[in-house]
């Protein structure tokens, strides 16, 4: 096969595996033929030479074998398979974008494709969240009185802050510094490279995320702001930024604990509150008894209510989740999962990292897109800490979509210091 016609095979297999994975979060009941089509995209990147290895391979590998330990001991496979399928498509996903994207305008793709996506989910918010009205924040509820909902499985807001948050410092970074990646028309080039155009995209996010009023998602935006900032700006202003930012951050903890019940002896009204943080301490303690009780197998994908009722009697709210990222990982995968995802995790934001340096280094206009997925990453992590937003909901298509661009900028930013003197010897040599 030519190498045109592999790199239209390449491409035509990735972007039917994105599409399918995007089904499966979507519509995760029907998660097997979402991961049908994963797999024919997958084999279809693989047309003529074969296909690549999987990034983490060894992690990606245990992540996929204890989702059917998981499928094997659940108390509610209506509920786990579901998940496993949606992660399967998730993990198919991150193989075929993480391997498709091994050229600077492939990485610049992903970035642009993940920004869009964060605009399509900002602009369909208002017909598809069921939003928080009787929570006091900026704006009253007369201004959620004109969004009508469109469908009947609604988002909850929580998640929609989550989705946000693992895009939403890309189009921010792209407005200080855009990209100068070449396209082949005239009007894409000029939009691709406006300033205007990435700044609407990240005001557009910026305001749905304060309409979800998730405050721990306001703190998450607050944290990766500041490592934005230090990324980004000259020394003395990234530090002054980041200071401002951490003290707003303080601040807005201190109110929201506080405020919460955090240093008070919970009332039950405060116990079964979900936006208290004695709620929070109540549901963290029952999920390490949990994690304690299951530690290789964990409980089930999405049998942590199941178990809450059924072993420590614990019904008094419907669909309580564990409101924390790496908790919840442990519940669905055990102890081994849970493992598996941190060195997913900490390896693309380690690989991340070393690129931002050689990228910045050699002067590649690849580096604010670095920059921007970083502090994208730091944010939703700190987010994890309080919500689970990004796993085992409609958000974690994009999770995955993170991760797999940390992972193709760490193989642009090791092969960046050659490419200056690469382009420069294929230069035409002027005539004398």
């Amino acid at each position: 096969m030519k190498a045109a016609q592999r790199s239209w095979a390449e491409t035509a297999g990735a972007a039917l595996t994105v599409a399918a994975a995007g089904a499966a979060a979507v519509a995760p009941a029907f998660g097997w033929a979402a991961c049908l089509s994963v797999a024919a995209g997958l084999a279809l990147m693989g047309v003529g030479r074969g296909l690549r290895r999987p990034p983490a391979w060894g992690a990606v590998g245990v992540l996929a074998a204890m989702s059917l330990v998981s499928a094997g001991i659940t108390q509610t496979p209506d509920a786990t398979w579901p998940r496993v399928w949606q992660l399967w498509a998730g993990l198919g996903m991150f193989w075929a974008l993480a391997t498709w994207a091994r050229t600077r305008e492939r990485v610049a793709a992903v970035g642009a494709g993940l920004a869009g996506a964060g605009v399509a989910l900002a602009l369909a918010s208002p017909f598809v969240v069921n939003w928080f009205t009787a929570r006091k924040t900026f704006f009253p509820p007369s201004v959620y009185a004109l969004f009508p909902r469109l469908v009947s499985d609604t988002v909850h807001p929580n998640i929609m802050a989550g989705a946000l948050l693992c895009v939403i410092f890309i189009p921010l970074a792209w407005a200080l510094m855009p990209p100068t990646v070449s396209a082949r028309r005239t009007l894409a080039r000029g939009l691709w490279g406006a300033r205007g155009v990435w700044a609407v995209a990240y005001l557009l996010m910026l305001v749905v995320l304060f309409l979800t009023k998730s405050r721990g998602a306001y703190a998450a935006f607050l944290a990766g702001g500041a490592i934005l900032a230090v990324l980004m700006m000259r020394r003395r202003a990234a530090l002054a930024a980041a200071l401002f930012l951490a003290v707003a951050l303080a601040v807005g903890v201190g109110y929201w604990a506080l405020a919460g019940g955090a240093w008070q002896q919970p009332m039950e009204s405060d116990i079964l509150d979900t936006s208290t943080f004695a709620f929070r301490l109540r549901i963290w303690h029952y999920a390490a008894m949990l994690i304690g009780d299951f530690p290789l197998t964990g409980v089930g994908m999405g049998g942590f209510n199941v178990a809450l009722r059924d072993l420590y009697g614990y019904a008094a709210f419907n669909q309580p989740g564990a409101h924390s990222l790496y908790l919840q990982a442990a519940l669905d995968l055990g102890l081994p999962g849970l493992a598996a995802l941190v060195a997913v995790i900490a390896t693309a934001a380690w690989r991340g990292v070393v690129a931002l340096r050689r990228l910045r280094a050699a002067g590649d206009d690849l580096w604010p897109l670095t920059a921007g997925a970083v502090a994208s990453l730091a944010a939703l992590l700190a987010q994890g800490l309080l919500d689970v937003a990004v796993w085992g909901t409609k958000g974690s298509i994009l999770l995955w979509g993170l991760l797999a661009l940390l992972y193709a900028l760490g193989g642009v930013g090791s092969a960046s210091d050659a490419a200056p003197a690469r382009r420069e010897a294929d230069s035409p040599t002027p005539k004398s």
